[in-house]
């Protein structure tokens, strides 16, 4: 687990091993309707949601947000506090609009 935060946080890293980190944390919040506008995604039942997933490495913590198509696997407790997750694919994005 350790130096997976790391491998997160450096978007441009090589990807040879994807990183486990340990699932500290989710916290549901419903998505806006502009949301669907700006990315195109379709208002189903299984997206009207998103999550923040607080992830660690034990040395480090890192604040994500779970794709919309990964909804399921925290609706069916695939995806709970305390689990260990592999990352194998992440993409860095940032909102910097005031």
């Amino acid at each position: 687990i350790a130096g997976g935060v790391d491998t997160l946080r450096d978007a441009l890293a090589e990807r040879s091993e994807p990183p486990n980190l340990q699932v500290i944390s989710l916290h549901r919040f419903m998505l806006d309707p502009t949301w669907h506008a700006e990315t195109g995604v379709q208002v189903t039942s299984a997206c009207g949601d998103a999550f923040d997933v607080v992830l660690s490495d034990g040395a480090h913590i890192l604040k994500v947000v779970l794709s919309t198509a990964l909804n399921e696997l925290v609706y069916s407790g695939r995806l709970e506090p305390r689990g260990v997750v592999t990352v194998r694919g992440w993409e860095a994005r940032a909102d910097e609009r005031a």
